[in-house]
C-alpha cells in the first residue's frame, strides 16, 4: 500500500534524487495524498525494519562439518548478503547452500562464492546445479551426502 502519509511514529525522509526535481516537489505538495504506483516516501522506523534470513539446522550442520573451526564466521559472512537473499525472493536455504557447497570447506573459495552471488546469484545456483526445478531433491540429496 503505497500512501503518502507517514506513520505517526516515523519521519519523511528526503525522496531519492533519482526521482527528479519534479517528482520530489510532487511528493512534498501531496505528502497527504494518495501517490501513484511510481513513487515511494522513504520512512524511518517501522516500515523499514525487515527479518534476516534464517540458516536452517541441516544448512547449519553442514557448515559445521565443512568448516569446523570457522563455522560462526562463515555464518556471519552468509549473512552480509542478507539483502541479496532476500531481494533475490528465492528460497533463502537454497542460496545460503549454494554458497557453502561452491566453497566446498574453503574460506578462499567461500570469498569466491560470495563475490559470485553479488555479481549474479543465478549464475551461483547454475554452479552449484542447484538452478533447475528439481533443486529441492538436489538439496536434499547434497544434505544427506557425507562431506
Amino acid at each position: 500500500m503505497l500512501i503518502g502519509c507517514p506513520a505517526p511514529d516515523s519521519k519523511i525522509v528526503q525522496a531519492p534524487a533519482c526521482l527528479g526535481r519534479r517528482r520530489r516537489a510532487e511528493i512534498r505538495a501531496n505528502s497527504c495524498k494518495p501517490l501513484p504506483f511510481d513513487l515511494w516516501i522513504y520512512h524511518v522506523g517501522r516500515t523499514q525494519t525487515q527479518h534476516m534470513p534464517a540458516i536452517t539446522p541441516r544448512l547449519r550442520g553442514r557448515i559445521d562439518a565443512d568448516f569446523q573451526k570457522h563455522a560462526d564466521m562463515v555464518v556471519d559472512r552468509l549473512h552480509s548478503l542478507d539483502a541479496l537473499v532476500r531481494d533475490s525472493r528465492q528460497d533463502p536455504e537454497r542460496m545460503f547452500a549454494a554458497m557453502v557447497r561452491l566453497a566446498d570447506g574453503r574460506l578462499d573459495k567461500l570469498d569466491v562464492a560470495l563475490r559470485l552471488a553479488r555479481l549474479d546469484w543465478r549464475d551461483l545456483l547454475v554452479a552449484t546445479n542447484f538452478d533447475n526445478a528439481d533443486w529441492p531433491a538436489r538439496l536434499s540429496a547434497w544434505f544427506d551426502a557425507p562431506p
